[in-house]
């Protein structure tokens, strides 16, 4: 797997394959039940959740990593 964030190869930190992509849906205060019981969505947006398995590394890899995760702005991960 190719892992680049903001530019930067993370690619030796994560495992070869095995990534995962769920969706979160993000409701809004307007969401309700009626008395009929039929269930009314405030969907306001589907946020994909990136689950990528990362190989053993030491605690500054991971500080390092983990630094990079939190301020990145721009992702790209390729599963080879």
């Amino acid at each position: 797997m190719t892992l680049y964030l903001d530019s930067v190869d993370f690619s030796s930190y994560v495992k070869n394959r095995g990534y995962t992509v769920s969706y979160r849906k993000i409701t809004g205060p307007n969401s309700y039940t009626t008395l009929d019981g039929t269930y009314y969505e405030d969907l306001i947006a589907k946020k994909a959740v990136v689950k990528i398995p990362l190989n053993p590394m030491t605690s500054a890899q991971l500080s390092t990593l983990t630094t990079a995760c939190y301020n990145a702005t721009k992702a790209k991960y390729y599963d080879t």
